[in-house]
């Protein structure tokens, strides 16, 4: 029985390390010398920032970051379909892993052509997503069996509504926060049995729940760890450059401080919902952005819409109208590109 076990292990790890990396190729092969060419066309090597300094950002973290935000879109498309009250059994999870690793491999290309490679970021972001590819194999395979018989049953009962609303309150919380500090213990001691349903969809449930956040809870135990071991605790702000009015900070006081040589926003989603505010404002002009003339956007538009803008896209897995779009432009480009486009912002990857 031990010896079967084993052997069930070692194939899952090797079916998830070979289905990774044959997407990560697929993306990697993926992007021709033009497209690498076209997306530094106008920069010289001395425009690359290689490391951290001075309020400096490496210019491979606005690219890197892209694949560790993609978890925060999964999380947030997977609520909403539960919040849709759509079967659970029927999110597409194989096909969000495809987008991802294809994702990275386009990325990792396209900064091998000018930027050195930062092995330890790319660490970081491989164990993420390799144990992001574990979870979503082991849901998709007990979906589809198990989970997708109980759900005949019912499904949306208080129990899955309890589980829509805490999957809600981590997606709020990723947006400033690392993933790892999330409190799964209130997450625990707030289930409770489900009478209202079957007695074994109820069981399932509970089981099922219980056992994802007592996981995640020890898994990010040690992430945090290993976290706060290997890195530095990250600076909260990031420094934009150039010449502001003196009353930008009004736009966001909380979340904008003045420097000697512009201004400093708060990094991660606020960023990305003051620096469009600012960038309204008259008599802006942006000369960097974490010491870098150039930034990655994130939108979704109509999978009709045809961008020059966009670097690579993908459609989104749960709404076939819609698709995401990964732009590289000068920061003060993103208001031309906000009246040129109906398409929405919905993260700047701000180093």
């Amino acid at each position: 029985m031990f010896l079967y076990i084993v052997l069930l292990l070692v194939s899952l790890f090797v079916t998830i390390v070979s289905f990774s990396y044959y997407y990560y190729s697929t993306g990697y092969s993926s992007i021709s010398i033009d497209e690498k060419a076209k997306v530094f066309s106008w920069m010289t090597q001395s425009d690359f920032i290689i490391s951290d300094s001075w309020g400096n950002r490496r210019t491979g973290n606005t690219f890197l970051s892209i694949p560790e935000w993609y978890i925060v879109s999964i999380s947030d498309d997977y609520t909403t379909w539960l919040e849709l009250w759509k079967n659970p059994s029927d999110f597409p999870y194989i096909q969000y892993l495809k987008d991802y690793w294809i994702m990275y491999g386009k990325i990792t290309a396209i900064m091998d052509e000018k930027i050195p490679r930062d092995y330890e970021y790319h660490t970081m972001v491989q164990v993420i997503w390799v144990s992001t590819t574990l979870e979503f194999w082991l849901k998709a395979i007990y979906e589809y069996t198990i989970w997708r018989i109980t759900s005949l049953w019912s499904f949306n009962t208080p129990i899955d509504r309890y589980y829509t609303e805490i999957s809600r309150k981590y997606v709020d919380f990723i947006l400033l926060r690392p993933w790892y500090e999330f409190n799964y213990t209130d997450a625990i001691m707030g289930l409770q049995y489900d009478t209202w349903s079957s007695l074994v969809r109820s069981t399932e449930r509970y089981l099922l729940y219980y056992g994802e956040f007592f996981i995640k809870k020890l898994y990010a135990k040690i992430i945090e760890n290993a976290a706060k071991s290997s890195f530095a605790t990250p600076d909260i702000w990031t420094g934009v450059r150039g010449n502001f009015p003196v009353d930008v900070a009004s736009v966001d006081p909380k979340n904008i401080n003045i420097t000697h040589d512009g201004i400093k926003i708060t990094r991660y989603y606020p960023f990305t919902e003051i620096l469009p505010k600012i960038l309204e404002l008259p008599l802006i002009n942006i000369a960097d952005i974490a010491g870098n003339k150039k930034i990655v956007i994130e939108t979704i538009s109509s999978s009709g819409e045809i961008s020059t803008w966009s670097i690579f896209s993908f459609n989104v897995p749960i709404d076939a109208s819609k698709k995401r779009n990964y732009i590289y432009l000068k920061p003060e480009s993103i208001k031309n590109y906000m009246n040129s486009s109906s398409a929405k912002i919905t993260h700047i990857y701000d180093f």
